[in-house]
């Protein structure tokens, strides 16, 4: 089942501001029940590598909600940073072909050109909330992202039975972790 969503990358000066709007934006969704989305902080450690600081787990009919643990906002940063570190550390061989699965849809559903914009958008960012969001829930995401210095907002239609297929090829079960809010 091919699904309409829309990825929202808010640039931020900090952590501290990406996550703030981050709140935000899950306060917003609370309030309107029927938007499925889900958003992952991202932000450089002081080496230069990629981590994602928080992320949450889909909600609603999103179509990572398959997986449990990783929406479409963390398999977007992994598609572009595949090295990205999640939580505190690397992901593990188990959890790398649930997510992979993620990433390969995300990167299907964007296409080559809107995924070069994010990453390059990404490459200066010193830290960046990422929200994918269904049609319902995107005015409330828009608003609720008050701390950005610029926001981007990329379509992209995503393929549920896609993500499904990956993990089952790969003999992957559900995603093994925690659901962080």
């Amino acid at each position: 089942m091919h699904r309409e969503f829309e990825f929202i990358i808010g640039i931020h000066a900090d952590l501290s501001a990406a996550g703030g709007d981050y709140e935000a934006v899950h306060r917003a969704c609370d309030d309107h029940r029927e938007a499925a989305f889900d958003a992952a902080v991202f932000a450089r450690k002081g080496d230069g590598t990629e981590r994602i600081y928080r992320h949450s787990a889909p909600s609603g009919q999103t179509p990572a909600a398959v997986t449990g643990v990783w929406g479409l906002s963390t398999g977007l940063a992994v598609a572009l940073f595949p090295a990205i570190w999640i939580g505190s550390g690397p992901a593990t061989p188990a959890s790398s072909t649930t997510i992979g699965a993620i990433a390969t849809s995300v990167s299907q559903g964007l296409g080559r050109d809107a995924l070069k914009e994010v990453g390059e958008l990404l490459d200066g960012a010193a830290a960046a909330l990422i929200v994918a969001t269904a049609q319902t829930g995107l005015e409330a995401v828009r608003s609720a992202i008050s701390h950005a210095d610029s926001v981007l907002s990329k379509p992209a239609v995503i393929d549920r039975e896609n993500i499904g297929a990956i993990l089952t090829a790969g003999g992957a079960g559900p995603a093994p972790g925690s659901k962080e809010r």
